[in-house]
């Protein structure tokens, strides 16, 4: 039997997650519950991407410290590698990976380009994004799952069931907001997402997967990985 919980039994909440794994959606969510609970409590503010190596391990060490009085909490996605791999450089695409790209560039020269960008990076086993800042789930995660401790929790969850983060979340905490943001289909990159991920292949995201293997494993069985793997190799 699961126990209902409120975000109101805790002194910190805190989104660490990886880019691209639905941070910002959640960070807002949390945001805006704390507010309209009127948790004037916590120290620490959620921020919409702590997405630093360092953030978790030094959210631990404060959680033992004598400055929460209550108790921490910490939620956490996962996505799988390659669609948060070709979503982190679509994310970037006009400031940082292809700069010169605009939205008058000639669309198939645009294409192409993409196409010798992302080559490069699997050639070079250059994997965006490919860390994650909490550790492991100590089990298998099939949709989401709560992990306590002495001083802290952890909220597992799973990218690609975004569309049920709201039940799977109120079904812990019953005073929790979903507020969506942050979708590809409203950024201004989305044609050029939207053709490279239906038509871009190669055979080296299998090398990405075997990199990712020790994370998507306590996500995602064999089989269902394979299938994700079979749609872009």
């Amino acid at each position: 039997m699961i126990v209902k919980r409120s975000f109101l039994d805790y002194d910190v909440v805190k989104v660490i997650s990886g880019g691209k794994t639905g941070s910002s959606t959640l960070a807002l969510s949390v945001f805006e519950t704390l507010r309209q609970i009127g948790h004037s409590t916590n120290p620490f503010p959620t921020s919409l991407s702590d997405c630093h190596s360092h953030l978790y391990q030094d959210f631990i060490r404060i959680t033992t410290e004598a400055t929460v009085k209550k108790r921490a909490l910490i939620i956490t996605s996962f996505r799988e590698p390659i669609s948060r791999m070709i979503s982190s450089f679509f994310q970037n695409i006009f400031t940082r990976h292809l700069s010169h790209i605009h939205l008058e560039y000639p669309y198939q020269q645009a294409i192409q380009e993409i196409r010798q960008w992302l080559n490069k990076a699997l050639e070079d086993k250059t994997y965006i994004e490919a860390w994650h800042p909490v550790d492991r789930p100590p089990c298998f995660v099939s949709n989401f799952y709560f992990h306590t401790t002495p001083t802290y929790d952890i909220l597992y969850l799973r990218f690609d069931q975004v569309k049920e983060w709201k039940s799977q979340i109120q079904h812990l905490f019953p005073d929790f907001m979903f507020s969506s943001t942050n979708e590809a289909s409203q950024k201004l990159y989305y044609p050029l997402y939207k053709e490279i991920s239906k038509t871009y292949k190669h055979p080296k995201f299998q090398d990405l997967v075997s990199h990712e293997r020790s994370h998507w494993s306590l996500y995602y069985t064999e089989d269902e990985m394979n299938t994700i793997l079979q749609l872009w190799i």
